[in-house]
């Protein structure tokens, strides 16, 4: 917590109890009027260390309506909270917002802009923070920081949003739009060009243009084609949201004594039966750009576990494992598979996310990978 300014005194908002949350913050307001609704309802126990005064709805402001305006009070401190208040808490709608709000502090005197949204992002919130914008959410995260009031809460509280619409970067079609966008991260797509790029349908390619503009890693330039603006979010974002055990992993010992040795015997098993494989994890790393030491194999198959098992002779195991046989969830991690020294080996877009959530050294080794062999 920062030092209040001039050594006054430093006044902490207090703020809704968890179970308050849950009872507010089950479904997404369908109108932004809704939304603000609610929040004049919530007003008292988000800013519950301060005194609110008046709360105006819909006050003009020249030739526009500013969706609420909090007058309150702490100690002998007064200001008036500026809110705007958006149903859909993304970079995309926060942008304008935020530009908003700059235009209506100016106008109003003694005036503090505040962003509030049902649930606003982790983007949206840097985002306010480097603008000078507060915000709340009915999730619980709160920022406000004016005068000698400051606070600064992040929940992990989530929110249930019933969209028709594509919501995880993790499921199989998004990924491979976004491993497609990644892969020539300055190139920028029709809409038939990118669906023809990721192999996905062009309705599914409009929908993932969407959500990444939704989010704040894509924009529409005036012709409407779509070109990334942060790559280097968009994949730390899509590598977070992926879970590797949602694969089908096939823990195993083979006789091998070294984990080269271990490649070897796969390659030449690959080789010989005609069956697709791609190293990953620390294997697939130590001949892309070599970090540490490692002492097994990860790598994926398209199928035929069985007939890997029998060729390696392997023996499946719960514990002391050298190696693990992955039949991927999303057969996208095959896409843009490169060959070094004769093995096979994922993308380095898909070896970055793979290796960015392994305990241990996995994050280290992805961060090299991404240095070196990426670049965003």
């Amino acid at each position: 917590m920062a030092t209040p300014r001039n050594g006054g005194h430093l006044y902490q908002i207090a703020y809704l109890p968890s179970g308050k949350h849950t009872e507010y913050s089950k479904l997404l307001p369908e109108t932004e009027g809704e939304a603000t609704g609610r929040f004049v309802k919530l007003l008292p126990e988000i800013l519950g260390g301060l005194s609110i005064m008046r709360i105006t709805r819909e006050q003009p402001l020249g030739d526009r309506r500013v969706d609420l305006v909090v007058e309150v009070r702490a100690g002998p401190l007064e200001r008036s909270l500026v809110v705007e208040v958006k149903r859909i808490g993304e970079p995309r709608f926060a942008r304008e917002a935020i530009f908003q709000l700059q235009t209506y502090v100016r106008e109003v005197p003694n005036a503090y802009p505040v962003l509030a949204a049902p649930y606003l992002t982790e983007s949206t919130r840097k985002m306010c923070k480097e603008a000078g914008v507060g915000y709340f959410d009915l999730a619980g995260n709160v920022y406000l920081r004016f005068d000698n009031v400051l606070v600064d809460r992040t929940t992990p509280l989530a929110i249930r949003q019933e969209r028709k619409t594509v919501r995880s970067l993790s499921s199989p079609k998004v990924s491979q739009v976004i491993r497609a966008m990644l892969s020539q991260p300055k190139r920028i797509y029709r809409v038939t060009e990118l669906a023809k790029a990721s192999r996905v349908s062009p309705a599914q390619a409009y929908k993932v243009a969407n959500l990444l503009e939704l989010k704040g890693f894509a924009r529409r330039d005036p012709s409407r084609k779509v070109v990334l603006t942060k790559p280097g979010g968009l994949l730390e974002a899509w590598a977070s949201s992926l879970d590797f055990k949602r694969n089908r992993i096939a823990p195993s010992f083979s006789l091998e004594r070294t984990p080269e040795a271990v490649m070897k015997a796969i390659a030449k098993a690959a080789g010989a039966g005609k069956r697709p494989y791609a190293l990953t994890m620390f294997a697939g790393a130590s001949l892309i750009a070599p970090f540490t030491r490692f002492y097994d194999v990860t790598f994926y198959i398209e199928d035929g576990l069985g007939w890997w098992m029998d060729r390696l002779d392997l023996k499946e195991v719960e514990t002391g494992s050298n190696l693990q046989l992955v039949v991927p969830r999303d057969p996208g991690v095959f896409t843009d598979a490169q060959v070094r020294r004769g093995y096979s080996i994922v993308s380095n877009i898909q070896l970055y996310a793979d290796l960015l959530t392994n305990p241990g050294r996995g994050r280290e080794q992805a961060e090299i990978i991404r240095r070196k062999k990426i670049g965003f």
